[in-house]
């Protein structure tokens, strides 16, 4: 779905959730406005992909989605951070690098090394080296401990 539907995208939503609500749906938008984003996942969003975009990436989050996982492209993740961060929402992210948040991030969403190497375009090796990092800056032993410490009181249900 266009995030930038003439007319809003939230008259939008509750008609597609009316009609039908196993539809997981993906905005694709123009400009990174932080309130949209946040607005948009708030009412049901399962996805939010910043243009431009490549068919990887929307392949990427069609298949996010069907897994019922939260399909955003890394622009999206990474202004979701800093949105959180500037809120006080994940004090635990603070301290991490802007690649060190960018994996913690793929951490929560259960990627694999291999994975995230793929998403991030940087070697096995480089994501084994901040994986290293983010262990001993955050003093954790678990992947799941990483995500769960760099984003604190986010991820607390």
């Amino acid at each position: 779905m266009d995030a930038e539907l003439r007319g809003g995208t939230d008259d939008h939503f509750a008609s597609l959730r009316m009609l039908r609500p196993d539809f997981r749906i993906i905005l694709l938008a123009q400009g990174c406005d932080p309130g949209n984003l946040l607005r948009s996942l708030s009412i049901g969003a399962w996805g939010y992909i910043f243009a431009p975009f490549s068919p990887s990436e929307i392949f990427h989050a069609l298949s996010r989605a069907k897994e019922d996982r939260l399909a955003l492209c890394a622009r999206a993740e990474a202004l979701l951070l800093r949105v959180f961060r500037s809120h006080g929402v994940d004090a635990g992210v603070a301290k991490l690098s802007g690649r060190e948040q960018e994996i913690a991030g793929c951490l929560l969403e259960g990627l694999s090394d291999k994975a995230i190497a793929e998403r991030l375009n940087i070697s096995h090796h480089t994501v084994h080296v901040h994986l290293v990092r983010l262990f001993r800056k955050l003093g954790v032993h678990t992947r799941e401990d990483i995500a769960r410490k760099a984003f604190g009181p986010s991820l607390e249900t």
